[in-house]
């Protein structure tokens, strides 16, 4: 399940896996508030039961497409700026 938020020139994504496999893939961003390019760097955020806390690293976005990101079984990614 995919939930993008836009306001202004801020972006977020939150993608929710509650099967108990791992899902992987490129997201497209077809709404792309930041710049007309589809390019910049996003904030990915984890978090599962084992990482309640969450973890941050980063992601650059090209063309409005995402690289291949993968979401663990059971837990939340959001991708934001």
């Amino acid at each position: 399940m995919c939930l993008p938020v836009t306001n202004g020139n801020h972006i977020a994504v939150m993608i929710i896996n509650w099967d108990v496999a791992d899902i992987s893939g490129q997201v497209a961003l077809n709404r792309w508030p930041i710049n007309t390019g589809g390019t910049a760097t996003l904030t990915r955020w984890e978090g599962s039961a084992a990482n309640p806390q969450g973890l941050d690293t980063t992601i650059t976005v090209a063309g409005g497409l995402t690289p291949a990101i993968s979401v663990p079984a059971r837990s939340v990614v959001i991708l934001h700026n």
